[in-house]
């Protein structure tokens, strides 16, 4: 066996290694070609190389990333159900960020097994997978990459009986607006019932970071389905998330859901792809020094210059003020708010700056500071 190559093979089961085990630096040359993130590609080749841990034990993750900086900062396992069907199945993922599993195996733990293979995404010609003797470790190869607790961090998944897929979003102090090699990881399709995927600048990701925004932040998702049926999308874990709301919005039946940690959210679906229909928007919940009133029927939030306004509510007609930070009203809009909808209302027209905006009812009053762009 080639030291550092990656083998995969149908079906598990007892394997006989003989020979030297490998103690020393292995170096392995991987493939590259431009990567296509419209995965439309009909030239054959991609940067995606199969390798494999060359020592007879465990690396760290961490290591192999910081060492290899010619190389994506995502690992990427296949792991599927045990079945030899694949029909639930798709890559796991492992970055900085934190670890996506497959609903059908272990999430990976920032570590990589004796002998594991695993893909890697070569960033340019000469890229080199590097192993050293520095990236091993012994023990019961624990938890290695713990998070701050200053970071946000939310698991998202859709489902239905037969498909799993999910996406991991990361608030991170230490990511940027743009893709970060060692907090933002690519899509790969592994499995072609079923891709969800977060967007950004026309990439298509199943690990995104941004650094936590001051005023809302909007990210469109990508969905591809290859059946009719009802599918579940859910948040199943939030991490630290108590100074956000995020919420589910489904453009065409104009529906807004907030997201909390294990409530489902079910939605009939035509099989196909739905690129301009489903978004999660993350709004603070104090942005600049105005508590919002707590109220239990009405929430508020403006992103890509539309106000959102979802009533649980009874039925009310609703006065909708922005002011500007003069004190001056710059928008005045009488809306009727039906009960367990939301509303919409522009404000493209106002210059770019710090605003509060009013909902008053007969019952209540909700108050948000938001920033237009």
């Amino acid at each position: 066996m080639t030291p550092g190559k990656g083998f995969a093979g149908q079906g598990g089961g007892l394997a006989t290694f003989t020979g030297t085990p490998n103690n020393s630096n292995v170096n392995y040359s991987l493939y590259y070609t431009a990567f296509d993130n419209t995965y439309t590609q009909t030239t054959p080749g991609t940067p995606f190389n199969l390798v494999g841990n060359p020592y007879p034990s465990a690396i760290s993750a961490a290591s192999f990333l910081s060492a290899n900086t010619d190389i994506g900062g995502t690992i990427f396992f296949w792991n599927d159900n045990g079945s030899n069907n694949y029909s639930r199945t798709d890559y796991a993922y492992w970055n900085g960020t934190g670890a996506l599993g497959t609903g059908g195996g272990p999430t990976p733990n920032g570590f990589i097994g004796t002998a594991q293979g695993f893909m890697v995404r070569a960033l340019n010609g000469g890229a080199v997978a590097n192993f050293t003797n520095a990236m091993r470790v012994a023990g019961n190869n624990t938890q290695f990459h713990k998070q701050s607790g200053d970071d946000h961090r939310m698991w998202f998944s859709v489902e239905n009986a037969d498909v799993y897929n999910e996406i991991l979003i990361g608030l991170l102090s230490d990511a940027t607006d743009g893709e970060d090699r060692l907090y933002d990881g690519v899509k790969i399709k592994g499995n072609p019932n079923v891709s969800l995927a977060a967007v950004d600048a026309g990439t298509e990701y199943a690990i995104m970071a941004f650094p936590p925004p001051l005023a809302e932040k909007s990210v469109p998702l990508r969905l591809e389905i290859a059946a009719d049926d009802t599918y579940t999308f859910m948040a199943n874990t939030m991490e630290n998330f108590a100074g956000y709301a995020v919420y589910f919005e489904d453009v065409q039946n104009n529906t807004v859901v907030e997201v909390e940690e294990g409530q489902p959210i079910n939605v009939n679906l035509l099989a196909g792809t739905y690129t301009n229909r489903f978004y999660l928007n993350f709004v603070p919940h104090s942005t600049t020094g105005i508590n919002e009133t707590e109220s239990s029927e009405i929430r508020a939030y403006v992103v890509n210059g539309q106000i959102t306004i979802i009533n649980s509510g009874e039925s009310a007609q609703a006065s909708v003020e922005v002011l500007d930070m003069n004190g001056r009203l710059v928008l005045n809009t009488a809306l009727r708010l039906e009960t367990g909808s939301n509303s919409k209302s522009s404000v493209e027209t106002l210059a770019t700056g710090v605003y509060v905006l009013r909902v008053t009812t007969g019952r209540e009053a909700f108050v948000h500071k938001f920033v237009k762009h």
